[in-house]
């Protein structure tokens, strides 16, 4: 919150991906790994959370094709209406 609320615009100039949280993420690692420490004594957790895990990364791939082929704007900001239609749009082949 503090890093979100220091910027001078809330949607951090349409950087996609949200670049402005480069600084945080060696922080972010660190909770990361205790995170993954946590879950890993746990089989269902540990698999729920890989699950999670490459779910987000396949959104992810698929959000940067989508903004590589000018579908999603990288020019302004986009919500997370606009990014989830696009993305059921491109998978029904539309």
């Amino acid at each position: 919150w503090l890093v979100n609320g220091a910027w001078e615009c809330w949607f951090f100039g349409a950087s996609f991906g949200l670049r402005a949280f480069d600084g945080l993420v060696l922080p972010m690692m660190v909770g990361l790994g205790f995170l993954i420490q946590a879950v890993a004594g746990q089989p269902w957790l540990r698999r729920g959370f890989l699950l999670l895990a490459l779910l987000l990364a396949f959104l992810n791939v698929n959000l940067v094709y989508l903004a590589r082929k000018d579908v999603l704007s990288s020019e302004r900001p986009v919500t997370h209406a606009e990014m989830g239609s696009l993305l059921l749009q491109f998978w029904r082949g539309r």
